[in-house]
């Protein structure tokens, strides 16, 4: 488990590290590792004493891991409803709609009312 940093923890996917390279060596020479990048479509871990101090992606690499991201976020909510239901938080769809009705005259009648 992994902390996010806001409070919640969820289950981390660890990527395989293929290659790693030093920060200096990344400073002295960037177009050749982006070159590569490009080519490649990997990521490489900049490192510095050891410690892991950056990763550098292609553009593509990081669109395709963003769109993982969103896809896992989706099947993770998609399971959180399901335990939901499952612990008898739910509501019918009709219910839902009436809820959601009543707060919204509630919020418009606010609204109108003379001095708000």
């Amino acid at each position: 488990m992994v902390n996010n940093g806001r409070g919640s923890s969820h289950n981390c996917l660890m990527l395989e590290v293929t290659r790693t390279q030093s920060l200096t060596d990344f400073r002295q020479d960037p177009s050749k590792t982006l070159s590569r990048l490009k080519e490649t479509g990997d990521f490489e871990v900049l490192m510095e004493d050891g410690q892991r101090q950056a990763v550098v992606m292609s553009p593509e690499a990081f669109d395709a891991m963003a769109a993982d991201i969103e896809y896992l976020q989706h099947i993770r909510r998609l399971q959180e409803g399901i335990q939901q239901c499952r612990d008898g938080k739910s509501v019918e769809v009709n219910q839902a709609f009436e809820q959601m009705r009543q707060r919204l005259l509630q919020q418009f009648s606010y609204a109108e009312k003379p001095g708000k």
